[in-house]
């Protein structure tokens, strides 16, 4: 605004000093007025299209509904990162349905600081949104913002894998971001430039808190025109700027409006797209794998399953292969890692099966296809008849599934966990009830059925997650280490409780680190390393197939202080026991592992150590067959060995098989 008063009023003081001075009177003075004519139609116009009140009701607005969009991906990042939507689609939850769900509720949930907007802008009496009913086109507009940023946010949400590094990303984007456009739009209008004002608004339009903002900068623009018409009467050029205030035409909020009614389908489609994996895949080709040597069991499973002797069991797996971009771009060879490789099984019924390996050997993949939250690079599952590829809704109908970490609702009572998923498994509603409190009874969680979730030790939760995974009696029940943070007793008496399930003629796959549970329940146990199955049977089988006899401890007495002398020891062993090999040692602690000879019987043995305790200062030592564990570690030793193959790298695999074929000759 300039400072049209300011020569006059400079003037009038001059011409003041002036008289004073010739006068002698100090109270003589000329009296100056001053009544600004009326502004020109083209002022009033530039005047009405700069007022920056609206333009800070349109960022304050624009600011506070950035944290309330982000806070609709929480819930969703929180249930996808503790399996816990998973699980649910795993029971029987229909896609669409889940996400229409949280659609409505979120709607829902917005009336309320919707509503809050509304009883602010009556409250101080906003004109240019209280007048002529124009708050239910605020309500209108709040609820189209919900209506198309719900499932783009929920698209947004995919890029996240926490609820708070979501929230915080998106939330500050919405701010920042949405402010900058308006400032965009505005300084635009400032320079003159309506074309690019014009063509950014279209283009922001997009993101849906600028729409709201930028609408509401448009009503209050439109009520300035408007009070112009009123005062200046209908000849006035502000009155031509005057417009309905849902017109396409700016300052009218037609064209947001229009933005964010269509923009909610379409985000919704693109939501649908994506969540039943319609939309073209980009993931890694396959390595062209040389065949390779693989233990007899392995073989005999493979031979048997690709036969179709396997197709009545209740899981067939056919040459499983899961490739990942390593880096996550391209798909050269050396960018390419190979998770899972060529795995071949069938599970028939009543039978548990465990499968075994080090951190990053591939298990976890595994299971992710298994339940059907991946898709493999190649080969097919079938569960139940059904194979996931083509008909995973019906599949996991036949489907329990415990993951690793604890899928929970927090603020949900066991109770009322159980009572979600047995009808989400269509579990008869008069049954429910029964089978629920049966459920909770036989997992001993009766003290804290009626308590939140949130609040259960780690025990208590696993405990709870397997009692999802089993009820309704799916017919494949996929425990991903279930016993994990239960305490021993507790650990028995989950124990007792999957031989029923088994016993049910119900399919069991099983994860774990202990190799105790795996003895107690697995009927067969195959060991993954780097991806592929070394070795295939029973627990017994393993041992006296990859067991090297027996394992001798030796712990020798500190002397004085220090760590007891073992070197005497290793030569009387290594001269008395045959087929003696040095296993490990450290601090005074020594293990062998003994051939099975003739010569080395259990009453000879001890006989010979009882002798050496008497000749060295032996603290203890003891003897034992080779156990799970010890076979387990021996393959786990093997981890890093090829693991160059997972990348593509064969030619330690090729010379190898050429050094195996000219030896062979």
């Amino acid at each position: 605004m300039q400072a049209l008063h300011g020569a006059p009023q400079t003037l009038n003081l001059i011409s003041n000093a002036a008289i004073r001075q010739a006068t002698g009177d100090s109270s003589a003075r000329i009296y100056t007025y001053n009544k600004p004519a009326p502004l020109s139609s083209a002022d009033a116009a530039d005047e009405i299209e700069t007022d920056a009140t609206g333009f800070q009701v349109a960022i304050n607005l624009v600011f506070a509904t950035g944290f309330l969009m982000a806070s609709w991906m929480l819930f969703i990042i929180a249930e996808r990162a503790n399996k816990a939507k998973h699980i649910q689609f795993v029971s029987g939850v229909n896609v669409t349905v889940f996400w229409l769900a949280n659609y409505t509720w979120d709607l829902f949930t917005l009336l309320f600081p919707t509503i809050g907007v509304l009883i602010i802008f009556a409250a101080f009496n906003v004109h240019a949104y209280t007048d002529d009913n124009r708050l239910g086109l605020v309500f209108l507009l709040f609820m189209l913002m919900g209506w198309a940023g719900i499932p783009l946010i929920y698209i947004v949400s995919r890029f996240f894998s926490t609820p708070a590094g979501g929230y915080a990303m998106t939330s500050i984007f919405l701010i920042i971001g949405g402010i900058a456009m308006l400032l965009g739009v505005f300084i635009s209008l400032l320079l003159s430039d309506p074309d690019t004002s014009e063509t950014l608004r279209y283009v922001f339009y997009l993101v849906p808190n600028f729409a709201v903002g930028q609408a509401l900068f448009d009503m209050y623009t439109n009520y300035l025109y408007e009070e112009r018409c009123a005062t200046a009467g209908p000849g006035d050029l502000a009155c031509f700027e005057a417009t309905d205030y849902t017109s396409m035409e700016i300052p009218g909020i037609g064209a947001p409006l229009l933005y964010l009614a269509i923009a909610g389908p379409v985000w919704f489609a693109l939501l649908m797209l994506l969540e039943h994996d319609i939309l073209p895949s980009f993931d890694p080709r396959a390595f062209n794998t040389p065949k390779r040597e693989e233990d007899s069991d392995v073989a005999k499973e493979r031979q048997r399953v690709l036969a179709g002797q396997a197709n009545d069991d209740q899981l067939v797996v056919r040459d499983l292969v899961r490739v990942y971009n390593k880096s996550g771009q391209g798909r050269s060879s050396k960018e390419r890692f190979t998770a899972v490789d060529g795995l071949t099984f069938g599970i028939p019924a009543g039978e548990c099966f465990g499968l075994l390996g080090v951190n990053g050997a591939g298990k976890t993949t595994t299971f992710r296809m298994l339940t059907g939250d991946e898709h493999p690079t190649e080969g097919s599952i079938v569960a139940a008849k059904y194979n996931l590829a083509t008909h995973l809704r019906q599949a996991r109908q036949f489907i329990g599934y415990c993951p690793q970490y604890d899928a929970l609702i927090g603020l949900l009572t066991a109770r009322e966990h159980l009572v979600m998923y047995a009808r989400l498994r269509g579990v008869p509603e008069e049954e429910v009830g029964p089978l629920v409190s049966e459920l909770i009874q036989k997992l001993d969680l009766s003290m804290y059925a009626d308590k939140p979730a949130g609040t259960y030790s780690g025990g208590n939760k696993r405990k709870l997650s397997t009692a999802i995974a089993i009820i309704g009696n799916p017919a494949i029940v996929f425990l991903d280490e279930p016993s994990t943070g239960v305490d021993p007793a507790s650990r028995r008496f989950l124990w007792r409780v999957l031989d029923g399930v088994k016993a049910n003629g119900q399919s069991v796959v099983l994860t774990s680190h202990s190799m105790e549970e795996c003895e107690a329940l697995c009927s067969r146990l195959a060991i993954m390393v780097n991806g592929r199955f070394r070795c295939m049977g029973s627990p017994g089988h393993l041992r006296n197939k990859f067991g090297k006899g027996y394992r001798l401890a030796i712990k020798m007495r500190p002397n004085n202080g220090q760590v007891g002398d073992t070197a005497g020891i290793k030569r009387f062993v290594e001269a008395n026991f045959g087929g003696a090999n040095l296993y490990e040692e450290h601090n005074g602690y020594v293990q062998f592992d003994i051939a099975v000879l003739a010569e080395n019987t259990w009453s000879e043995m001890f006989r010979k150590l009882e002798h050496a305790r008497q000749q060295f200062d032996i603290e203890d030592y003891s003897i034992s067959e080779t156990s799970l564990e010890q076979v387990f570690l021996q393959f786990a030793s093997e981890q890093h060995s090829d693991e160059a193959e997972r990348v593509g790298d064969f030619s330690r695999t090729s010379a190898s098989q050429s050094q195996d074929r000219v030896t062979t000759l």
